[in-house]
């Protein structure tokens, strides 16, 4: 299981961005919302943090859209789920 960060700007493995936005070491960094999903689609992701503004018209939010529809339809959850704080 891996913990996922979508940002197009801030890496989570510097410390700054640690203190700053609660990112820790070790953290899988991808910088679209393509990317996320592609991730999230494998089902191995166990915790995600999400920025807005992506500086592409899709953003972080689109991400959340998504995991919101498969959990209505009952297509995501469980042991293949990911928690978000």
């Amino acid at each position: 299981m891996i913990d996922l960060w979508l940002d197009d700007e801030r890496d989570p493995n510097d410390p700054k961005i640690q203190e700053l936005f609660g990112a820790e070491p070790g953290m899988i960094w991808v910088k679209t919302a393509h990317a996320a999903i592609s991730r999230l689609k494998s089902g191995h992701v166990r915790w995600i943090s999400l920025d807005h503004d992506l500086g592409t018209t899709a953003t972080g939010n689109d991400v959340a859209k998504w995991i919101e529809e498969r959990a209505f339809q009952g297509n995501y959850g469980g042991s293949t789920g990911v928690s978000i704080p």
